[in-house]
């Protein structure tokens, strides 16, 4: 639905991250991680609780919208029911390292995390002044991998685009050519 005046902000925040384009999205799309229960080597290089950017060139966010909303009007797809957000933490080196120092220690830790919609860190103006809220909130306790349930693989032409549209974005931003 269209936003209106009478909408709460974080209705308004939702409403304007659900129908903005990728480049809204991951300028907006921040999580605020907070690591409750770890080994003491985990701690060493657990990041403060604070919002951060979820897009970054080592970290690129894709998005995947689900279930869409069509207006039977015009046929025309105003929005999205659910969005899946996805964060590619394997092309980047450095957060490697970190993966490969956290994952023998899985079994105690406890994370939370909270995903936001919030305006860019550089906004100004009205931009700066745009609602936020939060999306949800999780506990990751003592994760399992072993016992954990084993979701069914994306289909090649699926996972071909969406890596054709991870090159093509991290291209843009390091202003190199699209294709």
């Amino acid at each position: 639905p269209e936003e209106t005046e009478d909408d709460p902000p974080d209705i308004k925040a939702f409403k304007r991250f659900f129908t903005g384009d990728l480049e809204y999205q991951r300028r907006r799309a921040k999580i605020v991680p907070m690591v409750v229960k770890a080994p003491y080597v985990v701690k060493m290089i657990a990041p403060n609780p604070s919002e951060m950017t979820m897009h970054t060139p080592r970290h690129p966010v894709s998005v995947t919208k689900v279930n869409k909303v069509v207006d039977p009007a015009t046929g025309e797809t105003t929005a999205a029911a659910v969005m899946e957000l996805g964060v590619d933490f394997y092309t980047s080196a450095a957060i490697g390292r970190i993966i490969n120092v956290v994952m023998p220690h899985l079994g105690k830790i406890t994370v939370d995390v909270a995903l936001v919609i919030h305006p860019p860190w550089e906004a100004e103006g009205e931009e700066a002044n745009e609602p936020s809220a939060c999306i949800g909130v999780w506990r990751i306790d003592q994760v399992d991998f072993l016992s954990c349930a084993q979701l069914p693989e994306k289909p090649i032409e699926v996972v071909e685009e969406e890596i054709k549209d991870i090159m093509k974005s991290l291209a843009m931003e390091s202003g190199g050519p699209g294709d």
